[in-house]
């Protein structure tokens, strides 16, 4: 299962939450015993870009400040700035 797929199923149901970088990472290694240094949630975000991202199509939060995310999920209709 992909880290995507592990955050959505993790984070399922509660949209507009806010999350730290580090209760993402939390969450998926205890539920999956994902690494957390493999786990960059700006990487899946509407509003933000990293050099080399190479699946637009899975964003799933809305960056709003250092390390802090809003889960929006998959398919939003994110019409902010990137």
């Amino acid at each position: 299962m992909t880290i995507y797929y592990q955050m959505t199923a993790c984070l399922n149901e509660r949209e507009e939450e806010i999350f730290t970088t580090a209760e993402i990472k939390r969450k998926l290694n205890a539920k999956y015993a994902t690494k957390e240094g493999s786990v960059i949630p700006s990487d899946y975000c509407y509003n933000h870009s990293n050099k080399g991202r190479a699946l637009m199509d899975h964003s799933i939060f809305e960056k709003i400040g250092h390390g802090k995310y809003r889960y929006l999920g998959p398919g939003y209709p994110y019409t902010g700035n990137i």
